[in-house]
């Protein structure tokens, strides 16, 4: 993580819930959600993580969910 913030990689991968446990990366312009989780709010608190204080830069967030599974259709609801 540390080498990230630092401008040193180009990507972080992490896990949802591993990102909703109070992480700060505030050199990420880009969040993409590739997993869907049942409950949004955890998602969101994961997403979170860039925008917190110290972040300078706009994010923006992708949620990745495949066409004619059971998560477009709960996220068509």
């Amino acid at each position: 993580m540390n080498a990230f913030q630092a401008g040193e990689g180009d990507w972080f991968l992490i896990s949802l819930k591993a990102g909703g446990t109070g992480l700060n990366l505030t050199s990420a312009d880009y969040v993409i959600h590739m997993d869907p989780w049942w409950n949004t709010a955890v998602e969101d608190q994961a997403s979170e993580c860039a925008h917190r204080i110290g972040q300078q830069r706009p994010v923006t967030i992708y949620r990745l969910v495949a066409k004619d599974t059971i998560e477009d259709k709960i996220r068509a609801a």
